[in-house]
């Protein structure tokens, strides 16, 4: 099987990402979608007057030391865009976002042919039919995925509209309101709601369109991202008992050879936690009330973490076990065809059985690791920090 049969054409995924690839376009031009989006918002912000407010800096830093609880908050209820903060953050965050999606869509695209053409990933010849078939559905499911962006897209307008309304349902950013009274902070984010720039009440319906839309886009981008992950995962899944992992022993890389896996993992986590932190923002603005109008999206959003960073270590995990039993059972048979040919009691069966246990050791003991300890117990705080974070904030209401 050549290493040309296990492509995965992982651009297909979206229009986007196709007429990039095609064009080779630099992936970093995909950052100006930041502008695209911050220029409508500014725009309609700033028509409708509630692009900022006076002494802005002032009410900042009393926001900030609200957030922190090292203060009473700012009383200013006005909520322009500038003051707007989950908002501006997520504009951002799904900028870089787009531009890791469309690297991590690179290196899957690149993945498996990439392996097998450095001899990592063996095709045994009774299952090259079915490893075929797995790269064609995969295939397909990429294709599919960009074919029905449209149906994306209206799901992701369904969300943007949801966490407008749900804004609308209990008011917003109750975590900014000042003092301690629970009447007299919601009455706060009611009227807060009031002058948001992106509530009907403070300009029309220009700003609500605005937001709806712009909402709609980072949906769209972080959605796209995890059904391009689960047709790598499904993939690899498929193939699990078919094809065997090798692992280099000289490891060159520091990673026995699959440096492409951690590089791949790498910017698959680095995309969803930016991606998680920037929801969390978001949910930090909502009760628990108006929570559960998009809990069921965040919920999948929180399980696909895990889900695309432990499946595939579980999978290279069971493979090179796999191809560790039967390399040590090949050495074990080479070895004793070996002695069976040099004389009894001889230097030389003393030899082969020194180089026997030495090369077995190395098999045994060879383990891919992919992620240092500080990695995963970073990646973990992120992830668990900004859950907990979220829950204190929202049950705190």
């Amino acid at each position: 099987m050549t290493s040309a049969e296990l492509a995965l054409r992982a651009y297909d995924v979206d229009p986007l990402f196709r007429w990039f690839q095609r064009r080779r376009l630099p992936p970093r031009l995909l950052l100006l979608s930041l502008p695209v989006q911050l220029v409508p918002l500014v725009a309609c912000s700033g028509f409708d007057g509630n692009l900022t407010l006076p002494g802005f800096p002032d009410v900042a830093r009393a926001d900030f030391r609200r957030l922190v609880r090292l203060g009473a908050g700012s009383p200013d209820f006005s909520v322009p865009l500038v003051r707007d903060y989950p908002s501006l953050i997520n504009v951002v965050i799904a900028a870089f976002t787009l531009l890791l999606a469309f690297e991590n869509c690179r290196r899957i695209a690149d993945f498996p042919s990439g392996l097998h053409a450095r001899g990592l990933i063996l095709v045994p010849p009774h299952s090259r039919t079915t490893v075929r078939i797995a790269v064609m559905r995969a295939n397909r499911w990429f294709a599919a995925c960009g074919r029905h962006s449209w149906a994306v897209a209206l799901v992701s307008l369904a969300v943007g509209g949801l966490l407008s309304g749900a804004y609308r349902e209990g008011g917003v950013f109750l975590w900014l309101a000042p003092g301690t009274d629970d009447e007299a902070r919601r009455e706060w984010s009611m009227r807060a709601y009031a002058s948001w720039w992106a509530s009907p009440e403070a300009g029309g319906l220009t700003g609500p369109v605005a937001y709806v839309l712009v909402a709609s886009g980072i949906a769209y981008v972080i959605i796209k991202h995890n059904f391009m992950g689960l047709c790598m995962m499904s993939f690899f899944f498929a193939i699990r008992k078919d094809v065997a992992y090798v692992f280099d022993t000289a490891n060159p890389d520091g990673c026995h050879g699959w440096k492409a896996m951690r590089d791949l993992l790498h910017g698959v986590v680095v995309s969803l936690l930016i991606s998680l932190v920037g929801f969390c923002s978001l949910f930090l603005s909502l009760s628990v009330r108006q929570v559960s109008w998009t809990a069921p999206f965040l919920l999948l959003f929180l399980l696909c973490v895990p889900v695309f960073l432990l499946v595939p270590l579980v999978l290279l995990r069971s493979g090179t076990k796999r191809y560790r039993e039967q390399e040590i059972a090949r050495l074990q048979d080479c070895f004793a065809e070996l002695r069976q040919r040099a004389s009894p009691g001889s230097l030389e069966q003393f030899e082969i059985a020194r180089v026997e246990r030495r090369e077995i050791a190395v098999i045994r003991d060879g383990r891919v690791r992919l992620f240092r300890v500080k990695e995963v117990v970073a990646t973990l705080s992120i992830y668990v920090g900004s859950v907990v974070t979220t829950l204190i904030g929202i049950l705190d209401r």
